[in-house]
């Protein structure tokens, strides 16, 4: 778990805690700072993980993200 403030400002460091340990099954991101306009194929390029977020809307900052393995069975 970490708080990324901005993860958009981020996308080689979460590809690199992604990617490069394939012991890591769940990351949760605090302070995301992601929108609607940034697809989960932006942050997840290699379709390995399920996405999960909570973006704010209206407000510039705040949102949590969640990558879960996709071979964990999620019910939403």
């Amino acid at each position: 778990m970490f708080n990324s403030r901005s993860l958009l400002n981020k996308l080689p460091d979460l590809h690199h805690a992604l990617y490069d340990n394939s012991d890591i099954y769940c990351v949760l991101v605090t302070e995301s700072w992601l929108h609607d306009g940034i697809t989960d194929g932006l942050l997840d390029p290699k379709q390995v993980y399920t996405v999960l977020r909570r973006d704010r809307a209206k407000h510039r900052g705040g949102g949590v993200c969640v990558f879960i393995k996709s071979f964990y069975k999620l019910r939403v």
